[in-house]
């Protein structure tokens, strides 16, 4: 081949090359995807289903997922698809204790019928484990207690990083979509897709947690059950937090229902968050954020969009709030119920609520608050929908820290089709503009004109230096 001829593929190569970076918008230097191993120096390496199974055989080593599991995996059909499924790794008595690395390996149609076992999950129980990197699409799981995608028991100073959890899981108690219970443990960077139905203590990310920490995950899924439920958890006790994490699913019960907790019990914490599902609930303590908020908890910088109806204590942002503190936060959605019933808080019981708001357009509520028992209210008030949106939100909701945590939503941002409520800098702001309902897509008309241009050009050049005689 001669020189020019070289010369005229590279260029085609090189300007091809620039303008699908461009059109894709991927970065070489952007390392947001990868993830440090937590094995150790010799960890066992994982093939086939046989191999995942093996893991049972030493629940404190080192593992590391080397590939993809589905289906036409080798073990399958003899370990997964089966009258009760895959066995749960662990259990209470003999959890796993090890590492685990998915290294970004996906293990696809998990399928678990539970016909008598409790801790149902890929592993059953942990303990002192380190979970990281792994997905799990499609999961199909009949669930007992306690029930989740990824673990059911997740406990002592276990802790799940980047891992995820697609498909459906029902039937259990202290049920959620990537973990059922969680004990004195951490997940971060986690989510679910996963619709979640059960009976009590159920979420759309964790069923029941306490003494533990989650961080920057959410869920997506809609939770379906009788009591305790929430879109991201069920119930949230006992010195938990729930930092930075959303849930974007329905939520559809009896009483203590949440849009992102259904019970927040004893010095529990949100902060950073929000919740955009409709909750509905026969009974009472139902909230667009928290149905049941009692004892020593607190509520700041988070926000509510759903609708909620409910029979009693029913509040777009916290059904029943007793002992406890809300802050720096505020409530949009449609409020219907009989009594106790608050654009913000249905009732409000030797609880502090300050620098907080609620759209009494949207909510259709008159009162801020429901019914108050010896409360106290600072700085805070119903406003209308103009009042809340875009350049107004900065002088009406002052008492918030638009410089580090809120931002405002004006439609002269990109992709903005009018002004919308405020928003966590923290938190996906895609995910939250099209939960106000204010994003839009731009379609695809094919390759933008930019793009174009620059196939054009290297069609030319390419052109150009081959048509020149080669001597």
């Amino acid at each position: 081949m001669s020189m020019k001829k070289c010369l005229a593929i590279c260029a085609v190569f090189f300007l091809v090359a620039s303008v699908f970076g461009t059109v894709t918008g991927v970065s070489v230097e952007d390392d947001s995807l990868s993830s440090g191993s937590v094995a150790g120096d010799n960890p066992m390496e994982i093939y086939d289903w046989y191999d995942l199974n093996e893991t049972r055989d030493n629940l404190e080593g080192d593992y590391v997922l080397m590939n993809d599991l589905d289906e036409d995996t080798d073990g399958y059909d003899e370990l997964v698809d089966t009258e009760d499924g895959w066995e749960p790794i662990g259990d209470r008595d003999d959890p796993f204790r090890g590492e685990f690395d998915g290294q970004g390996n996906v293990i696809h149609d998990l399928y678990i019928d539970s016909n008598g076992p409790s801790y149902v999950g890929l592993f059953g129980a942990t303990n002192e484990s380190e979970i990281i990197d792994v997905g799990l699409e499609d999961v199909d799981i009949d669930g007992s207690f306690p029930t989740g995608g990824l673990v059911g028991l997740h406990r002592w100073n276990s802790k799940i990083q980047d891992s995820y959890v697609t498909g459906t899981i029902e039937n259990g108690t202290d049920t959620g979509g990537l973990v059922g219970s969680n004990h004195r443990s951490e997940i971060q960077d986690s989510y679910a897709e996963v619709d979640v139905s059960g009976e009590v203590s159920v979420g759309g990310l964790v069923g029941f947690t306490s003494y533990s920490i989650i961080r920057n995950s959410y869920a997506t899924g809609d939770v379906e059950g009788e009591r305790e439920l929430g879109g991201l958890v069920g119930v949230n006790r006992v010195e938990s937090e729930i930092h930075n994490s959303y849930a974007t699913g329905d939520v559809t019960g009896e009483k203590q229902l949440g849009g992102l907790v259904g019970v927040c019990w004893s010095e529990a914490e949100i902060h950073n968050s929000f919740a955009s599902g409709d909750v509905t609930g026969e009974g009472s303590s139902i909230g667009g954020l928290v149905g049941t908020h009692h004892f020593g908890n607190e509520i700041h910088n988070s926000y509510a969009i759903g609708n909620v109806s409910g029979e009693g204590a029913v509040g777009g942002l916290v059904g029943g709030n007793v002992g406890s503190t809300v802050s720096n936060s505020y409530a949009i959605g449609e409020i219907d119920g009989d009594e106790y019933i608050g654009a913000l808080i249905g009732y409000n019981i030797n609880s502090t609520v300050e620098k907080s708001y609620a759209d009494e357009e949207t909510t259709g509520q008159a009162d801020l608050i429901g019914v108050d028992d010896n409360g106290t209210l600072t700085e805070s008030e119903l406003l209308t929908t103009d009042e809340m949106t875009g350049e107004d939100a900065l002088d009406n909701m002052e008492s918030f820290d638009f410089s580090d945590v809120w931002r405002t939503v004006e439609e002269d941002d990109e992709n903005i089709e009018e002004d919308g409520y405020p928003i966590l800098q923290d938190l996906s702001r895609e995910e939250q503009l099209k939960a106000q309902g204010v994003y839009y897509e731009e379609e695809d008309d094919g390759i933008p004109g930019f793009t174009s241009t620059l196939l054009l050009l290297a069609v030319a050049m390419a052109v150009a230096i081959y048509r020149k005689k080669d001597y």
